[in-house]
């Protein structure tokens, strides 16, 4: 099996209303997904996909978000954090200075693979593994928010 690269979005996102501010995850709920991965229509997932030929992770990881969200700004990879290997994949986490409303509704029109989802704590914590392309993915977003 090739390895995979995955990247999650997080930052703080302050509320415009309540002027509370908590932290958020930016996932992928997997739609308009082919054949071949069919298995993972509606489950939470992170922007991401497989390792091209002599391309390291963090190289992936960047291709990958100019692929899935293609109207997002250049990203850098000093924005990213490797929190996750396995035998199957790496995850990225991707530091956003300020998370708002306005930069959610961007991202969610940018995705080419399906819905941007926002998670916080409580909606992990009420989560359950299966909802997730890899069970692992729920356990790191856990160990982001704590």
């Amino acid at each position: 099996m090739e390895k995979r690269v995955y990247v999650v979005f997080t930052g703080l996102f302050t509320h415009p209303k309540y002027s509370c501010t908590y932290p958020v995850a930016f996932v992928n709920r997997k739609m308009f997904m082919p054949a071949r991965w069919m298995a993972w229509q509606g489950k939470v997932g992170f922007f991401g996909g497989g390792l091209e030929e002599g391309e390291t992770p963090v190289e992936g990881a960047l291709r990958e978000i100019r692929e899935e969200l293609p109207g997002l700004h250049t990203p850098s990879d000093e924005n990213l954090t490797m929190c996750h290997e396995d035998e199957e994949i790496i995850v990225f986490k991707y530091d956003i200075e300020k998370i708002d409303q306005d930069l959610y509704q961007d991202l969610a029109s940018f995705c080419t693979e399906g819905l941007v989802d926002v998670l916080d704590s409580m909606r992990v914590e009420n989560m359950k593994d299966e909802e997730f392309v890899y069970p692992v993915m729920r356990k790191i977003l856990q160990k982001i928010f704590w």
